[in-house]
């Protein structure tokens, strides 16, 4: 345990104060990562299923993707998905 009677007030306030903004910006970083993220997934699920809607072949789609085509009809669901909870 810190021996707190070594600190002044002001030294565990000013401590604290920093603790508090440090968390703040943490959180505000980690809800504009997710964001991003969630942008990002529904941009690419829109082209994956415009790319399938276009009748392009899924394993051209997929290299495309960077994934195996089984997971394009997963991607492409997911934006339909979000658009019906907005």
């Amino acid at each position: 345990m810190i021996d707190t009677m070594a600190l002044t007030k002001e030294e565990a306030e000013r401590l604290l104060r920093e603790v508090k903004a440090t968390s703040d910006r943490s959180r505000d970083a980690k809800e504009e990562a997710n964001r991003i993220v969630r942008e990002a997934a529904e941009a690419r699920g829109n082209a994956v299923q415009a790319a399938l809607d276009a009748g392009l072949p899924r394993e051209l789609i997929a290299v495309s993707a960077g994934v195996h085509r089984n997971l394009l009809y997963r991607i492409a669901g997911k934006t339909s998905q979000q658009k019906k909870r907005n």
